[in-house]
């Protein structure tokens, strides 16, 4: 199991029990399988960095906040 790529699936994962910590990350998941095969660890850690997107107004855009 990659530890990146396991990471970066509970990031991305909309399950709320994985987040949580109820259930593991694993490699049956299909949110590690599918990231398995389409990324390098380097392309995860990239997008850990980068982290999710967040919905912002247009008043805090201006202010310079997200």
């Amino acid at each position: 199991m990659r530890p990146v790529i396991a990471k970066l699936a509970k990031m991305l994962t909309d399950c709320m029990d994985v987040k949580t910590g109820l259930v593991k990350m694993s490699e049956d998941r299909w949110e590690y399988k599918m990231l398995s095969v389409l990324l390098t660890d380097e392309m995860a850690e990239l997008m850990l960095k980068m982290g999710r997107r967040r919905p912002t107004t247009a008043a805090c855009a201006a202010r310079g906040r997200s």
